[in-house]
């Protein structure tokens, strides 16, 4: 499943020091710069896209969970979540977008 993530090639190329864009590898570790709520998206060598996002004051797990069209409780098991209703402002979560 693909997500637009507010970026273009040529900002992330920027944003890497990449020679060339056609040429990535898997589990190489990419830089985002969006609205700030996302920092990192990765692959890894079993093609797991994921995003750690950083939780902004006033988010609720179900408003981030909407807007990457993930279920709540697998943000919940991923992060090992205790209290879904309790999330901090800078709170780093990893969400999976397969």
């Amino acid at each position: 499943m693909r997500k637009n993530i507010g970026t273009t090639v040529r900002e992330i190329v920027g944003l890497n020091n990449i020679t060339n864009p056609n040429l990535i590898y898997v589990g190489e570790v990419l830089k985002i710069d969006t609205t700030h709520d996302i920092s990192v998206i990765t692959s890894d060598k079993h093609e797991t896209n994921h995003i750690i996002y950083t939780v902004q004051y006033g988010d609720t797990l179900s408003q981030i969970a909407q807007k990457y069209g993930v279920p709540i409780r697998c943000i919940v098991q991923l992060n090992h979540i205790s209290n879904p209703n309790l999330i901090f402002a800078g709170e780093r979560l990893r969400i999976d977008l397969n």
